[in-house]
């Protein structure tokens, strides 16, 4: 392994990156921002070594001992093949012993073993890095918080009932106090998707931090040339779900309010995803997209594409960016979420009401499409297209110089 590393070095500068799975292989908002980050810092001629587990699982690995847990490790976006943990601490102490600087960012501990990571910085030196709160992992092994994967629970004390009647409930302490053991003794920079991702954690975390920073991923560019639809008089509305079809995600809330308006004659339900086999109601149409790293903008393409008027994005979570809301956006689509739904929410209301609606509930949801005041909210709507961009994550601010 160290003879792959020294041959792939442009210069003195390599960042160390830990993620719960393989970025090239896997499809996701995680995998995007790595994506993005490895080639800003390929640029720069940094060489980018990722390691995730050689057997993903969602949850810490139960492995600690280095010799025993392996790694699949890619060098600039490369597949280099799985190698154990104490072959990765060798090489990587082999070129901090060369001289070279080494920046350590985490992204994502699941399937991790917070003890070989620990062993590694230990043995390498290494007493400082980077954290990305892409949720709430580190708080729980539930890591969106959804108290037995249903209701958001802010993260109540290990002690409390609602850890004691949740399904997480029961390993939440050594899951706190394993991944506490690799923060505690170090300078640790935490870095956050968004402005409200980073202040939601900092209400829930306990932990001293060096330094907190939000990192927005994608900012749009408004198309002032587009020419909006007219949509005044249109008899019906399209109203689409886009991604994956999670309890999360708020899926069985559009599935609901399809059901509800089975025999309507207003609306007509699409589902964007590439979960093409999940159940729908009969009155849904399936198209499939897979928006990937050589097609990072096929959403918005495909909301443009079947004419959507309306998505429902209603995360049952505070979502620390979401990638489809950004999307919708972009193709200029208006927007219905709830209150609670964290940089959804936050975003939604930033953008006003020509862009989308922020509602209490469901049954406010509910009403919305009864009364047909969705119909006044998207004929006023800005249906300006933007220029979706994505940022170049952990390197806006590693190596930026």
């Amino acid at each position: 392994m160290q003879a792959i590393l020294i041959g792939r070095l442009e210069n003195d500068k390599v960042v160390l990156s830990f993620s719960h799975d393989d970025y090239m292989m896997n499809i996701g908002g995680v995998q995007n921002v790595i994506s993005d980050e490895s080639a800003a810092f390929r640029a720069k001629g940094v060489l980018y070594l990722h390691l995730s587990p050689a057997v993903p699982m969602p949850m810490l690995s139960p492995v600690t001992q280095t010799e025993s847990y392996m790694f699949s490790v890619r060098v600039n976006d490369t597949a280099t093949g799985f190698y154990s943990a104490t072959d990765v601490i060798e090489s990587v102490t082999s070129l901090i012993d060369l001289g070279f600087d080494i920046t350590v960012l985490m992204h994502h501990l699941m399937g991790h073993s917070p003890e070989v990571i620990d062993r590694l910085l230990i043995d390498t030196g290494i007493t400082s890095f980077h954290l990305w709160v892409h949720d709430f992992f580190t708080l729980c092994n539930g890591y969106n918080l959804l108290r037995n994967n249903v209701v958001f629970c802010n993260a109540p004390a290990v002690t409390s009932g609602g850890c004691g009647i949740c399904c997480y409930g029961e390993g939440r302490l050594s899951h706190i106090q394993r991944i506490q053991s690799l923060i505690l003794p170090r300078k640790v920079t935490l870095l956050a998707p968004s402005g409200p991702a980073l202040r939601n954690f900092l209400k829930l975390s306990p932990l001293q931090w060096s330094k907190a920073i939000a990192l927005p991923l994608s900012s749009l560019e408004r198309q002032e040339s587009a020419s909006p639809p007219k949509l005044f008089g249109k008899p019906k509305l399209k109203i689409a779900f886009i991604g994956y079809c999670n309890y999360h995600k708020g899926w069985h809330v559009f599935q609901n309010l399809a059901v509800k308006n089975r025999q309507s004659d207003l609306y007509d339900f699409v589902l964007l995803t590439s979960d093409i086999e999940v159940p729908t109601p009969g009155n849904v149409e399936v198209c499939e997209v897979r928006v990937t790293r050589n097609q990072r903008t096929a959403m918005i393409d495909a909301l443009v594409q079947n004419e959507i008027d309306v998505v429902i994005n209603w995360p049952m979570w505070p979502e620390t960016f979401n990638y489809a809301l950004f999307e919708t956006f972009a193709a200029g689509v208006f927007v219905v979420t709830n209150q609670s739904a964290g940089n959804v929410t936050e975003s939604v209301r930033q953008a006003g009401s020509a862009r989308g609606r922020v509602l209490s509930n469901e049954e406010d949801l509910n009403e919305l499409f009864d009364n047909r005041e969705i119909f006044d909210l998207v004929h006023e709507s800005d249906r300006t297209k933007s220029k979706l961009i994505h940022s170049s994550g952990s390197a806006e601010v590693i190596y930026a110089s």
